[in-house]
């Protein structure tokens, strides 16, 4: 698995978790590190994703698919 997906975001974040499409967690990152404005979650398998991002205790859901 090389796909990626980069999240830009000007709010620090607490936390991103990817979400199946079976509803299982594929991967869990607490306070995840800032990479230029943004953060990348790496090693996912091509599909379809939802991603909840956390910060200030709101959660938004973003919903990727990965080629």
């Amino acid at each position: 698995y090389d796909h990626k997906v980069s999240i830009s975001s000007e709010i620090q974040l607490d936390e991103i978790v990817l979400i199946n499409i079976n509803g299982q967690i594929m991967q869990q990152i607490k306070n995840p590190a800032v990479l230029d404005n943004g953060y990348t979650v790496e090693n996912i398998p091509q599909g379809f994703y939802i991603l909840r991002l956390t910060a200030n205790e709101q959660t938004v859901i973003k919903k990727v698919i990965v080629n």
